[in-house]
């Protein structure tokens, strides 16, 4: 009897399935794969938002800021108030005051493109983020089970070894596969 009870849970332990150590070390590499992965698209958005400031910059000099100024100085008829002040002092602080008023609606729309393009960003490095979170949260939780698993694993395999039961004696699946292929043949 003694006998019967540990040869019933090595019967039943064997014919489980086992997991091998290259998988939970695989499992263990694909935490860091996510987390190259991870740094490799936020430095893309990084780059993305270069590219992006670059192309706000590129528009406000080479089309938005010349119409601006084209219609203010037009709207305000710079050139002929300016031309019409005789005291040269007065015509540049007329001048000054346009160019004054003229950067700061620039910066302002400058700020305007900017901080658009700030949120979108944040928004995007945020999406990203949660999502290689929960990857990172699902590969940890495999690679538990799988350590867990094999821990197991290990723990049977000595049990078997210590009191000398192979487990492909216990459940002989090859030959009664070969045997069953013979009857389809």
């Amino acid at each position: 009897m003694k006998r019967i009870i540990p040869l019933a849970f090595f019967l039943a332990v064997a014919g489980c399935v086992s997991i091998p150590k290259e998988t939970v070390v695989l499992s263990g590499e694909m935490g860091t794969m996510i987390a190259s992965a991870k740094e490799a698209h936020l430095a893309l958005l990084d780059q993305y938002e270069a590219d992006r400031r670059e192309r706000i910059d590129d528009y406000l000099e080479t089309v938005w800021i010349p119409r601006f100024i084209k219609t203010m100085a037009k709207d305000g008829d710079l050139w002929g108030k300016t031309c019409a002040i005789r005291n040269t002092t007065d015509s540049a602080l007329g001048l000054q005051g346009f160019v004054e008023s003229a950067a700061q609606q620039i910066a302002g729309r400058r700020k305007e493109l900017t901080d658009a393009l700030d949120i979108t960003m944040a928004d995007l490095r945020a999406g990203v983020r949660n999502h290689y979170a929960m990857l990172e949260r699902a590969n940890q939780a495999v690679t538990s089970n799988l350590r867990s698993v094999r821990a197991n694993d290990e723990v049977t395999e000595s049990l078997l070894r210590k009191n000398g039961v192979q487990p492909d004696q216990l459940t002989p699946l090859r030959e009664a596969s070969a045997k069953l292929d013979k009857l389809f043949k």
